[in-house]
């Protein structure tokens, strides 16, 4: 760069431009699965909560700590920033843990890891890893069209029903409100990332969910 630099003209700034811009880090929750070649398996959700946590990065580590703290609710009836009401077992108090949706999944048969799976998302997290197991499990699905299948989420309040499109028909939606239930749709929900593994063959299916642009499923 120094040796673009012209003392006696100023230089377009296109000139010195990038030749490509990297993207911007997801400010989201991150998930990632993994399963190495002999089987061992890891599942793992982490988060900071609030943008740089809670500022204070671990000497000699270089990371930063969360801010979970932001999961508590203040005072019962008092919403959170969120929106959710304040409950009396998530009011703050000492050595108590704040409530959480993270729910990093392993799914063994037979005493053996089958599948690994979680999702970013906040509080759709249990739903949206809970709905891609039984898409596996109950019906048929591959990994990948377990995890590209529409979802549904209901966290007790707010009292509403949350569909990705494509999930219900126009007559299941008029079914659900005829019996007083309030719909909504949203054009997604989480970002689940999965590997199923099939110990008859040896292979290992791993899937990212396009409902994310930076996921991506590798194996080597």
């Amino acid at each position: 760069l120094r040796s673009t630099i012209n003392p006696y003209k100023a230089s377009a700034s296109d000139e010195n431009a990038f030749n490509a811009l990297q993207p911007y880090e997801s400010e989201e929750t991150t998930h990632f699965s993994v399963v190495d070649a002999d089987g061992n398996t890891v599942s793992l959700t982490y988060t900071l909560e609030f943008g740089y946590g809670n500022s204070i990065v671990v000497e000699g580590a270089g990371f930063l700590l969360n801010n979970e703290m932001g999961d508590f609710n203040p005072m019962p009836g008092v919403t959170d920033r969120d929106g959710h009401i304040g409950t009396k077992p998530n009011l703050v108090e000492p050595g108590k843990r704040m409530i959480s949706s993270m729910t990093p999944t392993i799914v063994a048969k037979d005493g053996r890891p089958v599948m690994a799976i979680g999702s970013p998302g906040g509080r759709t997290i249990i739903n949206t890893s809970l709905q891609v197991v039984l898409n596996v499990i109950d019906h048929n699905m591959n990994i990948a069209r377990a995890i590209e299948a529409p979802r549904i989420h209901h966290q007790w309040l707010p009292d509403r029903t949350a569909f990705e499109r494509g999930y219900i028909s126009a007559d299941t939606q008029r079914m659900y409100e005829m019996l007083g239930h309030t719909v909504y749709f949203r054009t997604g929900q989480g970002s689940a990332m999965g590997i199923w593994i099939d110990w008859e063959t040896g292979i290992k299916y791993g899937s990212a969910d396009s409902r994310s642009y930076n996921g991506r499923a590798s194996g080597y």
